[in-house]
Formats: structure tokens, sequence, C-alpha cells
């Protein structure tokens, strides 16, 4: 189920089990400075779970500001403290926005490239 931050609020989230041990994490909308808080409590939550392995869905966002950034770069080192492996899902749409995407998460290195088998 998606759940929204508020009405104002562009963000979704929805937090799912698919497979013993691993917690998806799928996010839609827009993750800005104003967004990304919800954003940060959920996986802040998720990585208590005690899982070991979390999966940031992101096929849904429609744009993914800096303070969002920062909120992946968090998750990460959260993550590397518990033993948790961090999976990251996302699209780059053709043009001009791949190119920026890739540019933002090519300093991000250490991010598994192939997808989890459950």
């Amino acid at each position: 189920m998606w759940a929204n931050s508020g009405p104002e609020e562009p963000i979704t989230l929805r937090l799912e089990q698919p497979a013993p041990g691993t917690v998806l994490l799928a996010v839609g909308g827009e993750v800005d400075m104003l967004s990304s808080p919800p954003c940060e409590e959920s996986v802040a939550a998720a990585l208590a779970g005690g899982y070991h392995r979390m999966i940031i869905d992101l096929e849904h966002v429609e744009f993914l500001g800096t303070s969002g950034l920062a909120a992946l770069v968090e998750a990460r080192a959260i993550a590397q403290d518990r033993s948790v492996e961090l999976w990251l899902v996302c699209f780059a749409p053709p043009g001009a926005a791949a190119a920026a995407h890739s540019r933002a998460f090519s300093s991000c290195s250490g991010w598994p490239t192939r997808r989890p088998r459950f």
C-alpha cells in the first residue's frame, strides 16, 4: 500500500517484505528538502528492523534533490554499520536526464550493480 506523508506532500512511501530477511522501500514522487524527512524515517525504521537486505526502489521518483541524495548516502552508511546489504533500484530516462542521473550516482561507488536474488 502506498502512503502519502500528507495531502500536500509530493512523496509516497511503501514498505513491504518481499522475501524473508529482506525489506523493500518503494518511493514515489518528488524527494526534496521538504519531503525527504519521511523518507529518512522510513529508511531508519527499516534498517532497525533486523533485516539482512534492504532494497530502496526509486523507479517512481520523478525528482531527486540533493537532500534525497544525502538521505541515500546516509542510508548506505547506516546499512554498512549494521551489515545490511543495501540495493538501489532506479530507472534513468533517456536523454539529458539520464546523463544527469549518471553523473549524480557515479560518486556512489560500491552500490551493487546486479539484481538481488531472493
